[in-house]
């Protein structure tokens, strides 16, 4: 038995309602592999997303799938019935809400949580008990995700820890070993063999490559590692100092042994006051325990592994593991921390993103990348990857790349949902375009730009650009050519389980009914399918019809600002949602951002206040500008390096907020002078 989430939108249909009136509710299926996998007798959680009421998500019934998938007639959709056991509409009556489940470690990474965007999600199977069980027991729910992260965490780890610990063979083995190993005596006598035994007790040496680099053969006289060892050790400087020396000096560095194996070291020779610092434990502890350490921009291994310890103590993450889990082993406590770290690591790090910055625990190197060395300085070669990863994109990414809330991403991927055709407007620099790539991003729940073209309308943009149409090639011959979204259509209609999408730049600067022509009609939401092919215009004896498959979106843009074009036509209009992007100056997002770019506070405010006032201004002649020819903010994002503030604000003064002013008031010179003397 599969356990499963489908989600409502209050919205556009009165799921309270539904479910209270019906015994048995239809559900659509929109993924051909959701169509295939659900059976009869699965368990199914209704999700009731917020809607209009802020909070108020979460899972309201339990249902049971009462038939096969099948297609209902007059909507031409794949739906399922479900019956319904029971529902819990409110939180009076026990739902389940959203920002507990979120809150829980054990519901945190529900698909629907972090790509909320779709109809119908799979759990895992330990996920579908543990909903089961909140739905049984809801104060569970309440009373486990009011605990922090860390403990939450360790409460679950203590009902496996004696078992994960004892597995661990390996931890207590490699502590002896450097027991003997970090031995004053036993440094200053070291032959290359002891130096080898290295890579039976360090994680980060279990590919064979990155072994093989650092200990297949010595890559500097033995006399150098002892000296090397001695320094990182019990040299007289820092530790963070002694790390970065060792890692970096050409008179310490070791060719081969990087952060992760100089972590494992230290955290095995010092195992009463250090933690490892390695990958597993770094992902644990910052991406998924959420404790953040004081990192700054610049700093080196060295200080990382300190201000990384540091978090540890401030968190009081020790006494924490010895309340709630308490000593098992007779192992140095740190050992059996790094223990719990994995158990977290291993646990969870599936669900998020990360990144490998050392070669001897990055998992795509193989044994076919060929090792470039000389004077004791050597790195990997490797054939570049023929496929690029498809990374995840969930509401995080995309809250953490715009301006917006979350309440407005969802609407936007609702109404996309909705509609299947969007179009962002809004006055100039406020980012649109990077909104909409990030909006099919975040509408198909991954960074996949192999399904997403971009275009941009021009007044000589036409049909044969766009659909298709005769074009002449290097003999001067014409031949029949496909345009970017007829390609695109084609591929959608071969890959239904994936979205397509295209994103239209400036889309009312094209003569639209000329550039869609008779696909006018195909782009409608109840007008997509093969029932509703056509013949092109430009078309091949014998050739199939052509239709717009239900898996293609259209994201366009439209500057409010540009007065020299004519409104868009009716008849395209009422195809798409229209959606309002404002300048965001207000939002508190903004001024994070420009804090973490190491902008003063000082000269935030003044930008605030001053284009504040400009849009003010901007505002009140309502005759010839208004509401959308105010100034955006993304005058004000594209920041490299910024090594003179002030410079870098009075270069966007000048070139690109007065030129825009001097072209809103062409015949008022004085009001532009005057404005930008007020700002400057």
């Amino acid at each position: 038995m599969s356990i499963w989430i489908f989600q409502g939108n209050p919205k556009y249909f009165d799921v309270d309602k539904y479910l209270i009136e019906k015994k048995i509710v239809t559900w659509s299926l929109k993924a051909k592999k959701h169509q295939e996998e659900i059976k009869i007798g699965d368990k199914v959680f209704i999700w009731r997303s917020d809607g209009k009421e802020k909070e108020s998500g979460g899972i309201v019934a339990l249902c049971e799938v009462a038939t096969s998938p099948y297609v209902e007639k007059e909507e031409n959709t794949t739906v399922v019935d479900l019956k319904v056991i029971e529902y819990k509409l409110d939180l009076e009556s026990n739902m389940l809400r959203r920002v507990d489940l979120k809150e829980n470690i054990k519901t945190r990474f529900l698909n629907i949580i972090r790509t909320p965007q779709g109809t119908n999600f799979q759990c895992t199977d330990e996920q579908g008990a543990y909903l089961l069980d909140f739905w049984n027991i809801p104060k569970k729910l309440r009373d486990e995700s009011q605990n922090s992260i860390l403990d939450q965490y360790l409460m679950l780890y203590k009902t496996d820890a004696k078992k994960w610990l004892e597995e661990s063979t390996f931890v207590d083995e490699n502590y002896k070993f450097f027991n003997e190993f970090i031995k004053t005596k036993n440094l200053e006598k070291m032959i290359w063999e002891d130096v080898q035994q290295i890579g039976n007790h360090v994680n980060a040496f279990r590919m064979a490559l990155a072994r093989k680099r650092a200990l297949g053969t010595p890559n500097g006289p033995i006399e150098k590692y002892r000296e090397s060892f001695k320094y990182l050790l019990y040299g007289g400087e820092t530790l963070d100092t002694r790390i970065d020396k060792f890692l970096n000096d050409k008179k310490y560095k070791v060719f081969g042994f990087g952060n992760a194996v100089v972590s494992e070291i230290l955290g095995n020779a010092f195992p009463e006051e250090l933690c490892f610092c390695n990958q597993r434990d770094t992902v644990a502890v910052e991406n998924l325990i959420n404790i953040k350490p004081d990192y700054s921009k610049g700093d080196l291994f060295g200080t990382k592994f300190m201000k990384f310890q540091d978090a540890i103590k401030s968190n009081e993450v020790i006494k924490k593991y010895l309340d709630i889990v308490g000593k098992i082993t007779e192992l140095p406590i740190y050992l059996e921390l790094d223990q719990f770290f994995s158990y977290v690591f291993e646990r969870d790090s599936k669900f998020i993103k990360f990144n490998s910055e050392d070669y001897e625990i990055d998992e795509n190197i193989d044994e076919n990348s060929t090792i470039k060395d000389g004077s004791g300085v050597g790195y990997v070669e490797s054939e570049p990857s023929k496929t690029e990863e498809i990374e995840e994109f969930t509401m995080d990414d995309f809250i953490k790349d715009v301006f917006l809330e979350k309440e407005e991403a969802d609407e936007i991927v609702e109404l996309l949902d909705y509609k299947n055709n969007i179009i962002l407007q809004g006055p100039p620099g406020v980012g649109k375009t990077f909104i909409a790539k990030r909006i099919a991003y975040l509408h198909s729940g991954k960074k996949d730009n192999t399904k997403i073209e971009m275009v941009q309308f021009h007044q000589s943009y036409s049909y044969e650009d766009f659909v298709r149409g005769f074009r002449p090639d290097s003999d001067g011959k014409f031949n029949l050519k496909n345009g970017i979204f007829y390609d695109l259509c084609k591929r959608a209609a071969k890959d239904l389980e994936n979205n397509y999408y295209i994103i239209i730049d400036e889309i009312n600067r094209g003569n639209l009914s000329k550039i869609f022509g008779e696909l006018l009609m195909l782009i409608e939401k109840d007008k997509r399918g093969n029932d509703y092919e056509v013949t092109l215009t430009y078309h091949n004896d014998g050739e199939d019809k052509f239709y717009i498959p239900k898996n293609v979106y259209i994201i366009g843009t439209m500057n409010t600002a540009d007065r020299s074009l004519a409104l868009v036509d009716y008849a395209l209009r009422r195809r798409f949602t229209f959606i309002d992007i404002e300048p965001c100056f207000n939002r508190s997002s903004f001024k994070e951002f420009l804090i973490s770019k190491r902008v003063t506070e000082e000269l935030i405010l003044k930008i605030i206040d001053s284009i504040n006032y400009i849009n003010s201004e901007i505002e009140k002649d309502d005759i010839e500008l208004g509401k959308g020819y105010r100034i955006g903010h993304s005058y004000f994002c594209n920041i490299d390096k910024l090594e003179d503030e002030n410079k870098w604000y009075n270069r966007i003064i000048k070139y690109e907020i007065k030129t825009l002013l001097e072209e809103y008031w062409f015949d008022d010179k004085d009001k532009v002078s005057d404005l930008i003397d007020r700002i400057k």
